[in-house]
């Protein structure tokens, strides 16, 4: 049990009727709204903050490439000052200088609803000092086996052990996220001792054939959790053989509306077996999904959900713990990657969203124990790679001499010559090796992760230190399997990895060529009425065909204002919100569409709007060598330039050219945002985007 974990940090989730008080004082919808118990997850360019160390040019400089790569909205851009320097620091200053400071501007900004992945830039230390825990154990497997050093990433994932000052991240199943084998669906989840222990009553009731009594304890336990599905199943199975079929067929229905997805789970249930092979049973039984019974499958994730010990998530932050997928975007270094290293690998991964490339997933074996303490694993991604009809095999091979396209890589091998390889890694390919210093930059021993990104990886992962080959501090084979699926590369790893604490994971969290976002096109306008009030109108145009391969229908529509989560609709055809007071100037108005699938792929859109009334918003150019921004006002008192949410500029008068400071602001594409003021007011404008290459 993990005592008051949950109240640590409780970021606002925004349930479907929320209003926009910061930026309309009334908003009138025009349609009935969905269900407010919805669970939503996924990642996007919205669900990611990225983290610059705000003293380091190189911090800044990966930052803004991939800021503009990615279209992070400036609301996600967190500026950190007075960051330990080096590639470690110990455990008191990362609190302190880093993640307390970090969290406290998330939650300033209102933004913690949305935030699902943490990216630090480059120069941020790489290794934290954890022996003030380590010392904490009792354990002696523990003791022996997790030595005191962790990753920013691991230790920044799990959060809310660290603000909570429990050691418990130090577990080797600490991350409850990660997937496992099927059977863990019906592990008991309950982490309190009263539902615990009526999960362990129900249970004993199943085994000792009291199937009613099973029944109702069960269905009690559903009611009370909904979105854990597998519950319901339990219920269905001991209703069929108490001979209460009517109930079992409706807790069998409850569970498939809560989420549940495998129909071969069900067809081989002999408690189920009548019910489900049914006539009129398979027009639910044709929405499941034929994918393995092997293991669990894949889920977007949600840092505002609570997640079980059997997987599950939860809007009831009482029922487990919540995490939050971490990386850093490079690691720039003598022992790792240059600027421009960094640079490419995230411009090259920003190009493969969606782009279902016809290339293999490889799993090298060899005699040494770096690759056979993964390989029980490789039959389980092997099964669901065949499955999604993607070229998968076995190398018996330290490295692969095949000349083919790749797309997944996993390796155990201390050294490796990559930069005559024969195959080539396609744009957003990932790959990891199990290693003992693949992320330990502190010395030269072993080859670095970053070695796979420059050879072409979008993505990859490596620990800080001696992590005595044990499977859970490094990814299963089947991550390859839930990229496959069409997950978030940083989903991918943590969806697979039990024990993130020592692993570093260094690249674009986003990449995601498997990914079917919707295919809708939708579009945002503001139009005025006769009366004079001005609304914000959204409409969504259904694909007049659905390639279900390549895209998934709609399921719910997020709107987000100056980067700011406003508003979770269903997918509606079109929506109006009555707007009043609204701010001056131009804001951003995002649309996110989010598919009907367990990843909850996503896409969307976003234009510059005038919601409120008053004065014309500045325009501003750029210079023809595309290095200076220009504007110019009528009666400006004075023109500020914004990046990032700060001010970096400031002229008097009405005019104004900015050219940045790039030994301050680093290099790279900026997008700076003019702010006039006009009678003491500021009104803000569009942002122009300089040095962009």
């Amino acid at each position: 049990m993990i005592d008051g974990l949950h109240r640590l940090y409780r970021p606002r989730y925004f349930k479907t009727t929320r209003t926009v008080p910061a930026i309309m004082a009334t908003i009138a919808l025009a349609f009935a709204f969905a269900s407010e118990d919805k669970l939503m997850a996924g990642v996007g360019p919205e669900n990611v903050i990225v983290v610059i160390n705000a003293d380091s040019v190189t911090s800044r400089t990966i930052a803004n490439h991939y800021i503009d790569l990615r279209g992070i909205p400036d609301t996600n851009v967190v500026l950190l000052s007075d960051v330990p320097q080096g590639l470690r620091t110990n455990l008191a200053d990362f609190k302190a200088k880093i993640l307390s400071p970090l969290f406290a501007e998330i939650d300033a900004r209102k933004i913690g609803s949305q935030v699902r992945v943490i990216a630090y830039s480059a120069d941020f230390p790489t290794s934290v000092d954890v022996s003030t825990d380590t010392a904490k154990l009792t354990d002696p497997t523990l003791k022996q086996y997790q030595l005191p050093t962790a990753s920013i990433n691991g230790l920044t994932s799990l959060y809310q052990f660290l603000l909570g000052n429990s050691e418990r991240y130090l577990d080797l199943g600490s991350n409850l996220y990660a997937r496992g084998s099927i059977d863990r669906e019906f592990r008991n989840p309950y982490m309190d001792k009263e539902r615990n222990e009526a999960y362990d009553a129900a249970v004993a009731n199943f085994s000792e054939k009291s199937y009613a009594d099973a029944a109702k304890q069960f269905t009690e336990l559903f009611v009370k959790t909904p979105s854990f599905s597998p519950i319901a199943i339990r219920a269905a199975e001991a209703y069929a053989l108490a001979g209460e079929t009517d109930s079992a067929k409706l807790m069998l229905i409850k569970s498939i509306q809560s989420g549940w997805r495998s129909r071969k789970y069900l067809d081989r249930n002999d408690a189920l077996s009548d019910i489900v092979k049914s006539d009129a049973f398979q027009p639910l039984m044709n929405q499941l999904s034929d994918e393995p019974a092997t293991v669990q499958g894949p889920k977007g994730f949600a840092s505002e959900l609570a997640w079980a010990g059997n997987g599950y998530p939860s809007l009831d932050q009482a029922d487990g713990v919540r995490y939050m997928l971490s990386c850093m975007l490079a690691v720039v270094h003598s022992q790792g990657s240059t600027v421009d290293q960094a640079v490419e690998v995230l411009r090259r991964s920003s190009k493969c969203d969606n782009t279902f490339p016809d290339a293999n997933f490889w799993f090298t074996k060899t005699g040494d124990v770096r690759t056979t303490t993964r390989f029980p694993g490789v039959a389980d991604a092997l099964l669901w790679l065949g499955y999604l009809g993607r070229p998968a095999g076995v190398i018996l091979k330290s490295i692969p001499d095949e000349k083919a396209d790749c797309v997944g890589l996993m390796l155990g091998t201390p050294t490796m010559q990559l930069a005559a390889k024969s195959f080539r890694f396609v744009p957003g390919a990932i790959a990891d090796n199990l290693t003992s210093h693949g992320g330990n930059f502190e010395t030269s021993s072993q080859t670095k992760l970053t070695e796979l990104l420059h050879a072409g990886a979008a993505m990859s992962s490596g620990t800080v230190a001696e992590p005595f080959s044990l499977q859970p501090k490094f990814p299963l084979p089947m991550m390859y399997g839930y990229y496959a699926s069409g997950v978030t590369a940083i989903e991918a790893f943590y969806l697979s990895l039990m024990s993130p604490y020592q692993l570093l994971i260094v690249g674009d969290p986003l990449a995601q060529p498997f990914a079917r976002p919707p295919s809708d096109r939708g579009s945002l306008a503001v139009s005025d009425k006769i009366n004079g009030e001005k609304t914000l109108r959204m409409t969504r145009k259904p694909a007049d065909e659905i390639d279900l391969t390549r895209s998934t229908p709609t399921q719910l529509i997020e709107i987000f204002i100056d980067g700011k989560l406003t508003q979770r609709i269903p997918a509606i055809a079109k929506m109006e919100m009555g707007i009043k007071g609204g701010p001056p100037g131009l804001v951003e108005v995002r649309m996110a569409m989010i598919g009907n699938d367990p990843t909850q792929p996503r896409i969307s859109r976003s234009i510059w709007l005038q919601l409120g009334d008053g004065a014309a918003p500045p325009k501003a150019s750029v210079s023809s060598d595309g290095q200076t921004a220009i504007c110019k006002y009528k009666n400006a008192e004075s023109i500020d330039w914004m990046l990032y949410g700060q001010v970096v500029s400031t002229t008097t008068g009405p005019e104004s050219d900015f050219a940045p400071d790039r030994s301050v602001l680093g290099e790279g594409p900026l997008n700076v945002r003019p702010v006039v003021t006009i009678d003491g007011n500021r009104i803000p404008g569009r942002p122009v985007t300089v040095g962009r290459k």
